[in-house]
């Protein structure tokens, strides 16, 4: 996933932050990045861990405003939850390009859902 977002330009928004494994990877691409996270132990956490390094918001990303500057969005986001965000992001009056990542419980169903999808 991180050398998907690689590919893109841009802040990097990552939704459903979680423990920080995908934020952490994502750190490392020197780009400004927002992780948002529901649990507010674990958005702490993070943020004590990286520092300046991610802006760590405690947020349920269903209600969250989405930046108005172009932005990826990158997620590890529970399944249960994936069409929700999915419809909320592609919903926004501010989306100007496609832009899919894997989904799903195992990466190649996720990418083949990502291909049909868009």
């Amino acid at each position: 996933m991180t050398a998907l977002a690689a590919t893109t330009s841009g802040q990097i928004v990552e939704l459903g932050a979680g423990g920080g494994a995908l934020t952490r990877e994502l750190a490392h691409l020197g780009r400004p990045l927002t992780a948002v996270e529901v649990d507010p132990r674990r958005a702490a956490a993070l943020r004590r861990e990286l520092g300046t390094a991610a802006t760590v918001v405690q947020a349920d990303v269903l209600r969250w405003p989405l930046p108005r500057e172009p932005h990826a969005i990158v997620g590890n986001v529970p399944f249960h939850l994936t069409t929700a965000i999915l419809r909320r992001v592609l919903d926004a009056d501010r989306w100007g390009a496609r832009s899919c990542s894997p989904s799903g419980r195992s990466p190649a169903g996720g990418a083949e859902w990502a291909e049909r999808a868009c």
